[in-house]
């Protein structure tokens, strides 16, 4: 009864003449053959006929050992299946004989197949779409190189003109003559300053970054060494509480704080006494960092450009600058999975925000 009735696909058949000697009714009902058919069959006749040969060698092989491994069958009309196949010794009215447990596993494969290839297609998409990064990635840097030389070309001609004309010519200028070289050769530095800014801005989208755990209070540190002469002669209260740890490439980490260190000092720059303040508040998943001063401020509904390239909220006649600054911040932010927001008020400061993921690589050490 547990034969017949199992919904498994059995069937048993003689060792010496591969007479199939019982199935059951699943395998008729799968296989489609009548059970006077499939019992005047012997087991090769089931298998395609470049699987019989080898089927039936190793049957006879298999005598008081268990088997299992994988097969072609084919159906009454004509089907081949792929199946799992295991099987071992047993004794079937005085006869020696073998009991086979047979699972179809044709849709199996053919998922299997399924996902092979669209693993071969996503792969050669994947290498498509490097090579034109890597195209696109060269001509970028062939224009970075030609930003870089032709366009400072043309500004070290204006510059050298402009000193040639200020030592034989200056004293013979009146006011206005003096004051066009002056404003020529302020326009040309500002010029320059505009070209180092955006090719900065280039290569930090594609600088290749070398995370590790980032002491922040050790980046903010370093990030003030590069603005001693911003800071030299100012009047600054600093007021920097205690910043947790984060992941990501230091380097990258420290150039965010130079900026944002930059921006706050330069916008109090009016104040008689700055004061600029640095924290973080911490959760669960993230890591919220804040700068805040009480410069000029902004007014809000200006606050998405804040973080735009080439998007100034203040004339250059105020506070210099090229827009780029606070690009380069966001644009570092993103690569580190995280985002920038601004707040502020005009003539009451402004804060600027930045968060990051709330995840430390912890070390073998630890």
């Amino acid at each position: 009864y547990l034969f017949e009735q199992n919904p498994a696909v059995l069937m048993i058949y003689e060792l010496g003449s591969l007479q199939v000697l019982a199935v059951n009714e699943a395998l008729i009902r799968h296989y489609g053959y009548s059970q006077q058919e499939i019992l005047s069959m012997r087991l090769p006749d089931i298998f395609p006929v470049k699987e019989q040969g080898p089927v039936s060698d190793l049957t006879r092989r298999l005598i008081g050992l268990s088997y299992s491994g994988e097969w072609h069958h084919i159906k009454k009309d004509g089907t081949i299946i792929t199946v799992d196949v295991n099987s071992h010794g047993i004794s079937y009215e005085g006869r020696h004989a073998r009991i086979t447990v047979i699972k179809d596993i044709t849709a199996n494969k053919k998922a299997e197949l399924e996902i092979k290839n669209l693993n071969a297609n996503l792969e050669k998409k994947v290498k498509e779409r490097t090579a034109l990064l890597e195209s696109a990635n060269k001509e970028l840097e062939a224009f970075s190189y030609s930003v870089s030389h032709d366009l400072r070309a043309p500004l070290r001609h204006i510059n050298g003109y402009l000193d040639l004309l200020k030592n034989r010519n200056y004293e013979q200028l009146d006011e206005k003559g003096k004051h066009y070289i002056q404003s020529v050769l302020e326009a040309s530095n500002q010029m320059g300053t505009l070209i180092d800014d955006l090719l900065d801005f280039s290569r930090n989208g594609r600088m290749e970054m070398k995370p590790d755990n980032i002491d922040m209070n050790r980046a903010v540190k370093d990030a003030m060494t590069f603005l001693v002469n911003e800071i030299t002669g100012r009047k600054i209260e600093w007021v920097i509480d205690s910043l947790p740890e984060i992941y990501g490439d230091y380097a990258m980490i420290r150039q965010v704080w130079v900026n944002l260190l930059s921006n706050a000092i330069k916008y109090s720059r009016k104040r008689d006494i700055a004061i600029i303040e640095i924290g973080s508040s911490v959760n669960e998943e993230e890591n919220i960092f804040f700068i805040r001063d009480n410069g000029a401020g902004f007014d809000m509904q200006y606050a998405q450009k804040l973080f735009g390239v080439f998007q100034r909220l203040h004339s250059s006649g105020e506070f210099e600058g090229t827009g780029i600054g606070l690009a380069n911040v966001r644009q570092t932010i993103k690569r580190h999975y995280g985002r920038t927001w601004a707040e502020g008020e005009v003539d009451m400061g402004h804060i600027l925000f930045f968060n990051t993921q709330n995840q430390i690589k912890i070390t073998n050490d630890d």
